[in-house]
């Protein structure tokens, strides 16, 4: 598309001075940018060079007459968008017809008459003003559509890579929690068994703390939650003794609620919860709103006495739930 300019320019092709010079005078004086070519092949060509905003056209010329000129300037890809204007003595039907199949969108009869030939300039170059502006927002809403289009594969990867990321730690997770335990069986066994087995777990604590460290910018703030109280949940043996139960708390405190006292939902979302969705993810998998997920969420909380994420997955996992 060529640049826009300030003043709009009319070619007027045609052999007859007379005929140019009032189709010159009558345009300038509306301020119009005038270009003249007196035969059709001199009009092709100044057409390509500027490229008008409407061309006025001759019907008879020598060498190529208006009509060949016409379907010459709308079959090359440059100029078939400018439209063209007859200018023509023969008024017939079938001189008319003639015109528009060889492309020209309208015609003006001899001898020219100044009003009638303003009219129709204007008519053609608002209507040409208004297929250019409607190609520039076809144009920008393509790019648009593509731009939003490359933004959803976008996020669809990303989440794929979130999904894959929290998997992979989650079986990190429980490696380290089945290592750690045969790692304290098999210190039991050994003479100084405490401190051998105190030392073990704190080596593959420090390793599975420093795996889940590494690069899981992608995963959700729960979802990482889930992940360190699964882990402390799992490595919360203590030092590796006999096999005897652990002594209990001085001070126990009193048992939570059973899995019975949540709803069908709530039981859902405490199973996508202790499962690491966030959430909106939990809202997506269930297909209800965000806020009822919050409303839920909360609800569970104030159920269980539970303060935060970490401890509903201890509480979760004690009864059993989303394991």
């Amino acid at each position: 598309m060529r640049p826009s300019r300030e003043r709009q320019s009319i070619l007027v092709i045609d052999d007859d001075p007379t005929n140019l010079k009032i189709a010159v005078e009558h345009l300038r004086a509306y301020s119009y940018e005038i270009l003249i070519a007196k035969d059709g092949i001199q009009g092709i060509e100044r057409a390509l060079r500027a490229r008008p905003d409407l061309i006025l056209l001759d019907v008879q010329m020598p060498g190529i007459d208006g009509y060949e000129t016409c379907r010459r300037l709308v079959a090359n890809p440059d100029t078939c968008a400018i439209p063209v204007l007859l200018l023509t003595a023969l008024t017939s039907v079938d001189h008319r017809v003639r015109g528009f199949e060889a492309g020209a969108v309208d015609y003006v009869t001899k001898p020219v008459e100044a009003r009638e030939l303003l009219a129709r300039v204007r008519a053609h170059l608002e209507l040409r003003a208004l297929r250019v502006a409607l190609e520039v927002e076809r144009t920008r809403l393509a790019e648009r559509l593509e731009e939003r289009a490359a933004y959803i594969e976008g996020e669809r990867a990303r989440r794929a890579a979130d999904a894959a990321e929290r998997e992979r730690l989650l079986e990190l997770v429980r490696s380290q929690g089945a290592a750690l335990r045969a790692c304290a069986s098999a210190d039991a066994t050994v003479a100084g068994a405490p401190l051998a087995a105190d030392e073990r777990l704190r080596v593959h604590l420090d390793q599975a703390r420093r795996l889940l460290g590494g690069p899981t910018s992608g995963l959700a703030d729960e979802a990482r939650a889930h992940i360190l109280s699964a882990l402390h949940l799992l490595t919360d043996t203590g030092p590796a003794s006999p096999p005897e139960p652990p002594p209990e708390p001085s001070m126990p405190e009193p048992p939570g609620p059973g899995v019975d006292k949540l709803s069908e939902r709530e039981r859902q979302i405490v199973e996508l919860l202790v499962r690491g969705l966030s959430n909106k993810e939990v809202a997506y998998e269930l297909g209800v709103a965000r806020t009822t997920v919050s409303t839920h969420r909360k609800r569970i909380f104030d159920k269980l006495g539970v303060g935060d994420l970490p401890a509903l997955v201890r509480w979760a996992l004690d009864h059993r739930l989303g394991a």
